[in-house]
């Protein structure tokens, strides 16, 4: 499970040059830290608003949700088992920013973390519409959209620890600024992107990335996702793959849904919340599994 992020590897202050217009919250920080260096400081906890609002100096607090599993796996073949995914509200992304510039990064959901510093991580494209950070000794990776338009009041992703060792956990998350629930307008719609993990009926594993719509009244929502691309972690093999695209609906209880969803391969739950001071915004996390030991878990935005 290392071979994919061998691949076209960037230093941070270099691959930042041309994606200064993250799609995310947490892309939109890490882009700072192309402008220089700093150190110290950055102490002050600051509670997430908007990518507006990001400041000079603090640590910058986004809350979400996680979907996270640990895995087993054979370097040789690829073949992989992994637990009972496990679905929280109790996610977090950090980011410590001083003078303007971001220093470092974390995510952590019950049961897996992954903590990036900016100044030895690397980063780089990877297949489809997604970006990397890589730590320095190769062993934690986390992948994010890299798509216009802008996201202002979440972000999302997928990260992985143990990569190269045999052993390790993998992680989704949707965090953000959550709508209040007595400003959610009529209705709307949404479209965005996704990005997850997924193990197939012969225990192989797989990065996704996919294109995700959705229409609400506020009372219901529908979801969709298409256009699926998966990544052998272990042979870099892109193939599109619509077995896993998903359809499904729910009810929405306040400024959060919860939504019954189901692919070829699979089925399960996608939960998520609005975001912004108009529900601007929606994002979320999915757990789905199937027959022969399918599993696929993810995170999703839009506006």
């Amino acid at each position: 499970m290392h071979n994919l992020f061998a691949q076209n590897l960037l230093k941070i202050g270099d691959i930042m040059k041309g994606f200064c217009k993250m799609t995310t919250a947490l892309c939109a920080a890490l882009a700072l830290s192309a402008c220089g260096g700093g150190g110290g400081g950055g102490s002050t906890v600051v509670p997430f608003t908007s990518v507006s609002d990001l400041p000079d100096n603090g640590t910058v607090v986004i809350n979400g949700s996680g979907v996270t599993a640990s895995y087993t796996s054979d370097l040789g073949t690829g073949v992989t088992s992994i637990s009972a995914p496990t679905t929280s509200d109790d996610a977090t992304t950090r980011i410590r920013i001083v003078n303007g510039v971001a220093q470092d990064f974390s995510v952590s959901a019950p049961g897996s973390s992954a903590a990036f510093d900016l100044g030895t991580a690397v980063g780089g494209n990877l297949a489809g519409e997604r970006f990397l950070v890589l730590s320095q000794d190769g062993q934690t990776a986390y992948i994010s959209e890299n798509v216009m338009p802008v996201y202002e009041y979440q972000t999302y992703g997928t990260w992985i620890t143990g990569l190269g060792t045999g052993s390790g956990t993998v992680g989704v998350g949707s965090f953000g600024a959550e709508t209040n629930a007595t400003a959610l307008p009529a209705n709307a719609t949404y479209t965005g992107t996704g990005t997850g993990y997924a193990l197939d009926d012969a225990d192989q594993s797989f990065i996704t990335d996919f294109e995700v719509s959705a229409t609400t009244d506020f009372s219901t929502i529908t979801i969709t996702s298409s256009n699926t691309v998966t990544e052998n972690l272990v042979t870099a093999d892109v193939v599109a793959d619509p077995a896993y695209d998903f359809t499904g609906s729910g009810p929405v209880s306040g400024n959060g849904f919860t939504a019954s969803i189901a692919s070829t391969n699979t089925s399960g739950t996608a939960t998520g919340s609005f975001f912004g001071p108009n529900a601007e915004e929606f994002g979320g996390t999915f757990d789905t599994s199937g027959p022969s030991g399918h599993v696929h878990i993810g995170s999703f935005g839009g506006q």
